[in-house]
């Protein structure tokens, strides 16, 4: 059986950040290309905003939850992985605890029968109301797969 994929960045982000690292890129070579008519600290800083451009695109695509039927785990995966195995998993919840700034988000709290508690940033928006629906939904067909994988 196939592993399922939840992506916890919206389409929307992950197109805006494909297309500036693509056009920064652009930009880049094109200033390499004319150097003689170019100084060399423009040249690097059009560099530097490429490398941040491709960092935030490989954040998101890489933010995501999978959950793996065969081995019946499911791994966060985002700059750090935590590989959870289903049948210790005692209660899935939304957090929206310590929200100050503009950019809205909820945090998936996984709760293990042992005590311990893991929490992962969920989908982020900039309304609140959007954040917390595109979470639930998300919440909604873990907690079906991990039904389907007990």
């Amino acid at each position: 059986m196939k592993n399922k994929v939840i992506y916890l960045t919206g389409a929307g982000f992950r197109v805006f950040t494909t297309a500036a690292t693509i056009a920064t890129l652009a930009f880049t070579i094109l200033l390499i290309c004319i150097h003689e008519q170019v100084p060399a600290y423009a040249i690097a800083a059009a560099a530097f905003v490429f490398a941040v451009c491709g960092f935030a695109c490989f954040l998101c695509f890489n933010h995501r939850i999978i959950f793996s039927p065969e081995q019946s785990t499911i791994k966060y995966c985002a700059l750090k992985s935590v590989v959870v195995p289903v049948a210790d998993i005692k209660r899935t919840e939304i957090s929206t605890r310590g929200q100050t700034g503009f950019i809205k988000f909820c945090n998936i709290v996984l709760t293990l029968k042992d005590g311990r508690r893991f929490t992962f940033s969920g989908c982020s928006s900039l309304s609140e109301q959007k954040a917390e629906s595109r979470t639930l939904r998300k919440i909604a067909r873990l907690q079906e797969l991990i039904s389907a994988g007990k």
